[in-house]
Formats: structure tokens, C-alpha cells, sequence
């Protein structure tokens, strides 16, 4: 891959190997729409589910090289691209943040990229197959994270994270926040007149008893 690489100190990730990634779930739900939810704590996150879908559809976007990898800036270009054509019926495709990346590397590491690639089609996971975040490096703008997928990586962490120029060549795995998942209705809670009303029959029942 093209462009400079910095690896990220392993220190700085060393609280996040611990343990699974606490909350997170990947639903199977939607595999027939293309599309898998993930839920971490209180986030709902929509992937799409072929993790390397510039490698068939460039969406007529110049830049794109054979295989599906682009630069930082034509990754930008590529997004507009997808949401111009309401890629799955959604209009807000966008790179995933640095953080987010490393989450589905959580998952990677814990469960292992075999359960990673049930849900997921041409996840790149062999080799420098980095995938671009849309965070920028605090110290040089012109500068971005990257995350390397690799479930046999060091204490559990599902990959490495990395600089890069931006002018590299990285995949892309669009991601949006939010998804259409139904979830089961919770219980209904009692209405103040209900309670009272089940409160009174409690009391009537009781003054009956007591009657008797």
C-alpha cells in the first residue's frame, strides 16, 4: 500500500484488551437487505455487508484502483457517490470513525474472523488489508487512521491501528449510525389512573375479606 505508515503505540490500546467488547452484538437480521446491524452499549451502527463493495461498484467514481483501494480523498468522493445513488434505500453512508473500526476489531479478536465473516462478505483480513476511518491525525491534518483487521493480532485486539498520508490506498467499508431494526415492544407501564383504579379494587377486595 502507498503512503507513509505510523503504528500506533500498542500502550495506548492495551485497555481494550481486557475483555469482549462489553455490549457490543452483531443482528443478522437484515443479511437479505445487504445491510448488518451492530449495537455497542447505547449505539446502533448499520455496515454494509459486503465489506469491500468498491471492489465490484466504483460508482463511477475516478480513483478507484483495482480491488477496491482509494485514497483518503477519494474515499470522500466515493461516500457522495453512494448516498447520491441511495445505496440499500439510505442516503447517509459515511467512513466509520477510528473508534468504530476498532469495536468490529473487538469483535474480531474475540470471536474470531470466522464468526466476523458470517455475517460479513470480502472482509479483508489477509496482509497490510487496512481500512480507512474518517478520523483525521490530531498532530497532521494531513494524516488519518487507518485499521488493519487481524483476528490472530496480540492480546485479543482484532487488528492494529496505524497512520497514514492520505494520499495512501486503503479499502473502504461505509457504515451509517442508526438502522430500521424492530425491536419487541416493551411492556406497557401502568397509567396513574390505572394504578389507582387496580389500587381501589385491592382495597374493596380487602374490605370484602374482611367482612366476611
Amino acid at each position: 500500500m502507498a503512503g507513509r505508515r505510523l503504528v500506533v503505540p500498542l500502550a495506548v490500546s492495551l485497555v481494550l484488551t481486557m475483555s469482549p467488547p462489553a455490549g457490543a452484538t452483531l443482528i443478522d437480521a437484515y443479511s437479505t437487505d445487504h445491510i448488518v446491524v451492530q449495537q455497542v452499549g447505547g449505539t446502533t451502527l448499520t455496515w454494509i455487508e459486503d465489506a469491500n463493495l468498491a471492489s465490484t461498484n466504483t460508482f463511477g467514481v475516478s480513483g478507484v484502483l483495482s480491488g477496491g483501494v482509494m485514497s483518503w480523498y477519494t474515499a470522500g468522493a466515493w461516500i457522495a457517490a453512494v448516498n447520491d445513488a441511495s445505496y440499500l434505500g439510505y442516503g447517509d453512508w459515511r467512513l466509520p470513525t477510528i473508534g468504530e473500526l476498532q469495536d468490529m476489531g473487538l469483535e474480531c479478536g474475540y470471536y474470531g474472523a470466522t464468526a466476523l465473516e458470517s455475517y460479513f462478505d470480502h472482509l479483508m483480513t489477509q496482509g497490510e488489508s487496512e481500512y480507512w476511518s474518517s478520523t483525521t491525525y490530531e498532530s497532521n491534518p494531513i494524516l488519518a487512521y487507518s485499521f488493519a483487521f487481524k483476528p490472530d493480532a496480540a492480546y485479543g485486539l482484532g487488528g492494529q491501528t496505524f497512520v497514514h498520508a492520505k494520499d495512501g490506498y486503503k479499502y473502504i467499508w461505509p457504515v451509517r449510525t442508526g438502522s430500521s431494526i424492530s425491536t419487541p415492544p416493551e411492556e406497557p407501564v401502568p397509567e396513574p389512573v390505572t394504578i389507582l383504579l387496580f389500587g381501589a379494587g385491592l382495597t374493596a377486595l380487602g374490605m370484602v375479606r374482611r367482612k366476611r
